[in-house]
């Protein structure tokens, strides 16, 4: 999949807390949420806040953003997401944000063909994440490409038959 975002496009912003349980069409892309919080156990110095995955399908492919959720997905929604999912973007550092011990359980769960780690530490960054490594240690060598750049172009039709993980060079 290769988005891009052009400066004069105009846009719309929508919260996926306030979008109705079976989803809604925005501009002829239909978003649906499955509600979540951020972690229970993570000190933020405030009460953690509502989130939510969501799940979208942009040119034949189903995207399934995990938010910001910081806890196992309910069963609900990894019923609700099993064989629905085409790409994944996962994140991937645990520290406030998923276990990752939960994040495979949730991967096994949804079975998505390909995923793309996010929210994970880069020495840019300012978060006290885990590295992208730690993840992908837990998967098998061959199932990874580390892809040198910021873009990875998907079709239908190109999408992996098996679990395929695509890392992108992060942009800070």
């Amino acid at each position: 999949m290769k988005i891009t975002f052009y400066a004069h496009a105009s846009f719309r912003l929508e919260n996926a807390l306030e979008l109705p349980p079976e989803g809604m069409t925005v501009r002829g892309l239909h978003i649906r949420s499955f509600p979540a919080m951020e972690s229970y156990t993570f000190d933020f110095g405030r009460d953690p806040d509502a989130n939510a995955l969501y799940l979208f399908t942009l040119g034949g492919i189903r995207v399934l953003h995990m938010g910001d959720i910081g806890n196992p997905v309910s069963p609900a929604h990894l019923d609700a997401l099993r064989g629905n999912v085409d790409l994944l973007l996962a994140l991937a550092g645990a520290h406030a944000t998923i276990a990752l011990d939960d994040l495979d359980a949730a991967i096994a769960a949804i079975q998505p063909r390909a995923i793309i780690p996010m929210h994970y530490y880069s020495p840019r960054g300012v978060l006290n994440i885990l590295p992208v490594d730690d993840f992908l240690a837990r998967y098998p060598c061959g199932s990874i490409a580390r892809l040198g750049g910021p873009q990875l172009e998907l079709t239908p039709e190109s999408l992996p038959k098996a679990l395929h993980i695509y890392v992108l060079e992060q942009s800070r």
